[in-house]
């Protein structure tokens, strides 16, 4: 039988303890919708989705080889741990759905708290990218050279490709034969899958040779298949300018008159 806890006859403390409590689970209990046992939640479901080339392991026996798993049952309070690992040639994007309690989304090793409601989380997965310079380039002096560099597949939702790019130095000098690019961290975000570098030559009065210069991208993000090192194309400029000869009358000798 249930006391009445609208009593406010005296009681002594722990009588007020205990219809606090009471009062306590039962609200509880309607706002989390929760089947309670003697006014306790004990456990509730954790499901785990795979998005993309990847495993999951973790807390309770969780052990998902590219495909979904769960629901497991997980006590309610306890400390859960998650471990993503990709596939070769895929990466770890990041955790989504109910990542509440997670301290990092894009770190693959996750741990929370498990709450007092079921729980579905996804780990993306997304091919690993590359990065490429599309072709060399010929132009005249005072010309523009279009770089373009592209990304495959486009970059996914939640992901980032960064490189390092920059011109060059050759025969052709930056500031002198063309607009150097000094080295800079460039940032792919969701949905890039190309950038354009123009670079203009100087046109200049020199009389001169072909010359050449580079443009290069180097130390690519871990998520694409290029790695730190460097990769490049180049830049021919072709000159503009004509030599001219000129022939200055002189004299021999004594002679009034050019000599023929």
């Amino acid at each position: 039988m249930f006391t009445n806890i609208m009593d406010n006859t005296p009681k002594p403390m722990h009588i007020w303890r205990k219809r606090a409590y009471v009062l306590t689970i039962a609200f509880f209990c309607v706002l989390t919708s929760l089947v309670c046992l003697g006014g306790v939640a004990e456990a509730v479901d954790l499901t785990i989705v795979v998005s993309g080339n990847g495993d999951v392991t973790g807390t309770g026996g969780i052990d998902c080889p590219d495909t979904n798993c769960g629901p497991v049952n997980i006590g309610v309070g306890a400390n859960v741990s998650l471990s993503a690992v990709a596939d070769p040639g895929y990466h770890f994007v990041r955790w989504t759905g109910d990542t509440s309690g997670i301290a990092d989304v894009t770190d693959p090793n996750a741990s929370f708290i498990m709450g007092v409601l079921d729980k579905t989380i996804t780990a993306n997965f997304a091919q690993d990218y590359t990065l490429a310079i599309d072709n060399n380039h010929t132009v005249t002096e005072g010309g523009t050279a279009t770089f373009r560099v592209t990304v495959t597949p486009a970059v996914v939702a939640g992901d980032v490709v960064t490189v390092d790019v920059r011109t060059y130095n050759s025969s052709a000098i930056g500031g002198s034969d063309f607009n150097a690019i000094p080295i800079h961290t460039e940032t792919f975000n969701p949905g890039d899958s190309f950038r354009d570098f123009n670079i203009v030559t100087i046109d200049d009065a020199v009389v001169e040779a072909q010359e050449r210069f580079w443009f290069d991208c180097l130390n690519a993000s871990s998520n694409t298949t290029n790695g730190p090192g460097l990769f490049y194309r180049t830049c021919y400029i072709n000159d503009n300018d004509t030599a001219t000869v000129s022939i200055a009358a002189t004299t021999q000798g004594n002679e009034a008159g050019p000599v023929d």
